[in-house]
């Protein structure tokens, strides 16, 4: 169970979620006339940790369904061709189309907690960003 879980972490790409962390930290150390909460704020970077996750993993998903990580062979790896976990037969097409709903479904559902806890103003963004994510991997 745990090789399992730590191959669908693998398969998010951690290594390129430390650009959402960047663009956190930078909001975060953006001049506001509201006090920041930390717990909220954490609470906030996890969302956008996992909805960059999610995209990563949907992303494979379509690309292997439209046959493009398929035909990708001469990539420059890792900036091209996703994980490959489909490819190499790690996880199956449908595996990665139900993490990467699941990651989507935990995001949707730890934004409306946030939201209530903070402001509703979030479920604008929130909707904006799951629709970015997806729609950038669906096409």
């Amino acid at each position: 169970m745990l090789n399992q879980l730590i191959l669908y972490f693998k398969a998010t790409r951690p290594q390129f979620l430390s650009i959402t962390l960047l663009a956190f930290l930078i909001g975060y150390r953006t001049p506001t006339s509201e006090p920041i909460q930390i717990g909220y704020a954490s609470f906030a970077l996890l969302l956008a940790l996992l909805a960059h996750s999610a995209a990563n993993i949907i992303n494979d998903y379509y690309d292997d369904m439209n046959g493009s990580d398929r035909t990708n062979t001469t990539r420059i790896s890792p900036f091209t061709g996703g994980s490959r976990f489909i490819q190499d037969n790690l996880l199956t097409p449908h595996e990665a189309k139900i993490i990467g709903i699941t990651l989507f479904i935990l995001v949707i559902i730890g934004g409306l907690i946030l939201s209530y806890l903070s402001t509703f103003k979030l479920i604008g963004v929130g909707i904006v960003g799951i629709i970015l994510g997806w729609s950038y991997s669906a096409n």
